[in-house]
């Protein structure tokens, strides 16, 4: 009996004979077969375990974001009041956001959530009246919106105005809610002529929330030639 078992397992090995490395050249289709079933297995395994994960990330908008100093990004526009009486001319600039994403970005948001100054000599210090809130979507006044894939939207980053006759001038964020005075009689979301760098964060409930620095300077000049304000007075440039 323990002959006959040695003999057949004699047959067995010279039939399919073990091997350490796999030949590819003489593989038989036998040997495809297997592998072919056994990567088929590992692969339907693999989508099981991360199936969300893969969902998660095929319907995931992404979301771009620029500033450019040219309308109709930024532009000049009149003020008017509630009554609809002309108040002033003002340059007013917007984020041009776009989704490169394969779905819509939902619930979109933009918050402006830092503000640094930066003096003559580049040393830079937290504007500690300013307060972080989201900045409002052009033309609808909202807090959130929908971006379609392939397409932008228009997000207001403030308004920079004349103050006192062409010798000064101030830019107002344009948040979403106008807030109270604060410590220092001030307004959180004003400042005056000057260099500053702020931080937005663009987020959504289906993207990856991202950070940018920017840098912004404008000067006390004010001029009613549009052209010239926003090449020779106004500056916007991205950092990170």
């Amino acid at each position: 009996m323990v002959n006959n078992m040695k003999f057949n397992e004699q047959i067995i090995y010279k039939q399919y004979p073990l091997r350490s490395n796999f030949d590819f050249q003489h593989a038989t289709p036998f040997d495809w077969a297997t592998i072919g079933t056994f990567s088929a297995i590992i692969v339907a395994l693999l989508i099981a375990l991360f199936q969300d994960r893969i969902r998660e990330w095929w319907n995931r908008a992404e979301l771009e974001i620029k500033i450019s100093m040219t309308p109709p990004d930024c532009h000049k526009i009149g003020l008017h009041g509630q009554n609809g009486n002309f108040i002033q001319n003002c340059i007013y600039l917007r984020a041009r956001v776009t989704n490169v994403g394969r779905k819509p970005a939902e619930n979109t948001e933009i918050m402006i959530s830092k503000l640094w100054e930066i003096d003559e000599l580049g040393n830079e210090k937290i504007v500690e009246t300013f307060l972080p809130m989201n900045l409002a979507w052009s033309h609808y006044r909202t807090n959130n919106i929908r971006i379609p894939a392939g397409v932008f939207r228009h997000c207001d980053i403030g308004d920079i105005r004349d103050l006192i006759h062409h010798t000064e001038t101030q830019m107002r964020f344009d948040i979403i809610v106008q807030p109270y005075r604060v410590d220092g009689d001030k307004y959180p979301n004003i400042v005056s002529s000057g260099k500053y760098k702020f931080e937005l964060i663009t987020s959504a409930d289906n993207a990856i929330s991202r950070q940018s620095l920017w840098e912004l300077e404008f000067d006390k000049v004010w001029v009613e030639d549009e052209k010239e304000m926003l090449e020779k007075h106004i500056h916007i440039k991205k950092i990170i």
